[in-house]
């Protein structure tokens, strides 16, 4: 009986001994994962990911806050709206790692100087927030994303033993030139181009020490600088996968350009007095000022029905006014009223030039050419009304 009770014993130890272990398991670790840009507009800033390993289980995952569901019928209104449902998703780390090769997009780790107990509760914080009930949250461009997430999942575990300092530059930056350094990185204008006239004013405050963390590049390099009492918070950095330098080509055809080229173009042809030449820029004034006063529009509606700041107060409609969305049909009159008006649009466009450096706005540069091409035409468009009513 004795023998009996003690086989069952040692049965009993073979089978659950390895449960204990797994709970006890202090090979637990806790990784970030900092994912380079891609030439795609949701993933020009990149991406984060935090990687949960323990080779004592087998486990090795990555848990995903950069995940939405686009099969709502309603997804792209909503997001026109800012209504962004974003989730929390976990899956194999080899996964993670084929879906960033096939787009030769570059994967930091950076391995967590950890203890058992914060590696074991940031874990149960994360199984946590991935069930089915909290894995849903509102997506904020800079208070709200995969990024400040995975900030928020490590820091709030550990943030009291954490001290992170030099991580802000000597010269604090805005939250849009922190977007700038990104794009200029990956020869990315015309996303900056336009990134810049959605955008408003409200991006343009300075960042704190958290804000700065917004953008995965900028989070990773806090960590590489961050203690964990008096020993650095990054362990181990492993590049998993390196990134691929050419899949950014620079371009010559900036936007400055561009409309630079555009604003010499008119220029030149509005002294030359052929009636082909006056028919083209008739159809140039209209196409430009039913363009402007588009984007007027659009701005507008974006900064009314926006659930969140980003499109408020966007000073781009001091150029990109709405009312030339109606006007460009009235380009061919010789109304008094029409002169009057392109008169008005030219003095607000010098006074926005003059006034550059003062509007609460960082603008940008293909702003310029821009400004000027509203002066050259809209002279042009109340000159010729003008001459028309002398005949």
């Amino acid at each position: 009986m004795k023998k009996l009770t003690l086989l069952i014993s040692l049965f009993t130890c073979f089978f659950f001994f390895p449960v204990s272990a797994q709970i006890d398991s202090c090979r637990l670790q806790i990784s970030l994962l900092t994912c380079t840009q891609g030439t795609d507009a949701y993933s020009a800033f990149g991406h984060t990911a935090i990687r949960v390993k323990d080779p004592a289980i087998n486990l090795d995952r990555v848990f995903n806050y950069g995940t939405f569901d686009d099969s709502d019928p309603l997804f792209y209104w909503k997001f026109v709206q800012g209504i962004m449902n974003y989730e929390l998703s976990s899956y194999d780390m080899v996964y993670f790692l084929r879906e960033y090769q096939y787009f030769s997009r570059g994967v930091t780790e950076q391995v967590l100087n950890l203890s058992c107990e914060q590696s074991h509760t940031i874990l149960d914080a994360l199984t946590r927030n991935d069930l089915p009930e909290n894995r849903v949250y509102q997506y904020h461009f800079t208070k709200n994303n995969c990024t400040t997430k995975s900030d928020d999942a490590i820091f709030n575990i550990i943030g009291k033993n954490v001290s992170i300092s030099n991580a802000l530059p000597e010269k604090i930056p805005t939250y849009r030139q922190l977007l700038h350094e990104y794009l200029d990185e990956g020869y990315q204008d015309w996303m900056k181009f336009g990134i810049d006239l959605i955008l408003s004013s409200k991006i343009d405050t300075k960042v704190d020490s958290i804000g700065f963390r917004f953008l995965p590049k900028n989070l990773m390099n806090s960590f590489a600088k961050a203690k964990i009492g008096n020993q650095p918070l990054v362990k181990e950095t492993n590049q998993l996968l390196p990134a691929d330098t050419t899949l950014f080509e620079e371009t010559s055809l900036t936007p400055s350009i561009v409309f630079s080229v555009l604003l010499m173009l008119y220029v030149c042809l509005s002294f030359v007095q052929l009636r082909w030449v006056s028919l083209l820029l008739k159809l140039i004034n209209f196409v430009l000022y039913f363009v402007l006063g588009a984007l007027g529009v659009v701005l507008s509606i974006l900064w009314i029905i926006r659930v969140d700041e980003v499109c408020e107060n966007n000073y781009n409609l001091l150029w990109a006014i709405p009312t030339h969305l109606i006007i460009s049909f009235f380009i061919f009159s010789s109304k008094k009223w029409v002169a009057t008006y392109f008169r008005i649009t030219m003095i607000i466009a010098i006074f926005t030039g003059i006034f550059w450096w003062f509007i609460p706005q960082n603008f940008n540069t293909a702003v310029i050419p821009i400004l000027g091409l509203i002066v050259a035409s809209s002279y042009y468009i109340s000159r010729t009304i003008h001459h028309r009513q002398l005949k």
